[in-house]
């Protein structure tokens, strides 16, 4: 039997999704959660107790599981890195950002990613671009009561991605290739996906 997955951030916008799409491929799933009393549990996904802000709780959660998919802080990153080797995690996924790509993030999700590519784990790297959902709490408002989207920048050039796709990449852990650097392509257009053709407006 494979070994578990443990996914940080499980409840999470984008965790949730990993979580589901791992489940339906198969895999068992550990969920880590600081508090886990406090978590509506899932079905068929054990909740283990483990906080990456305190580094030293994370050695008894990650003992017995083989991979991880990983959203961490840069301020713990080495030590939570160094914890799963010593736990026998062979494969991490990290959930990073578009931004290190483009070079506007150093200070966040790339010491992060040094972390993981520093260590001795098979690691392989996701770097999606805005999430869909950063629109729909911007732009949903207008758009539902107007029919129109309200943008101070119309002509900025945006790719969203919709937070179902990345779990595309990030549940296929047992298949990515060790040392894979994945950039996530958009989702479909708002437009398309509402059936709606909508004009961009200035705000008032």
């Amino acid at each position: 039997m494979a070994r578990p997955i443990v996914v940080t951030g499980a409840r999470g916008i984008v965790g949730s999704h990993v979580v589901t799409r791992l489940l339906e491929a198969g895999q068992v799933v550990w969920a880590l959660s600081r508090n886990p009393s406090g978590d509506e549990p899932t079905s068929g996904v054990q909740v283990i107790q483990g906080d990456l802000d305190e580094p030293s709780t994370l050695l008894a959660a990650l003992e017995g599981a083989g991979a991880l998919v990983l959203v961490a802080r840069p301020d713990t990153a080495e030590e939570v890195v160094a914890i799963a080797e010593q736990a026998g995690i062979e494969q991490v996924v990290v959930i990073s950002s578009a931004a290190v790509t483009a070079g506007y993030d150093t200070t966040w999700h790339l010491p992060v990613e040094r972390a993981v590519r520093a260590s001795s784990m098979a690691w392989s790297i996701v770097r999606p671009g805005e999430f869909a959902i950063n629109s729909l709490w911007i732009w949903g408002p207008s758009i539902r009561q107007r029919r129109r989207v309200v943008e101070p920048f119309p002509d900025q050039v945006g790719s969203p991605v919709h937070e179902r796709d990345l779990p595309t990449s990030s549940s296929r852990i047992s298949s990515m290739l060790a040392g894979e650097t994945a950039s996530i392509p958009s989702s479909d257009p708002i437009g398309s996906a509402s059936g709606n053709r909508l004009r961009p407006s200035p705000p008032r």
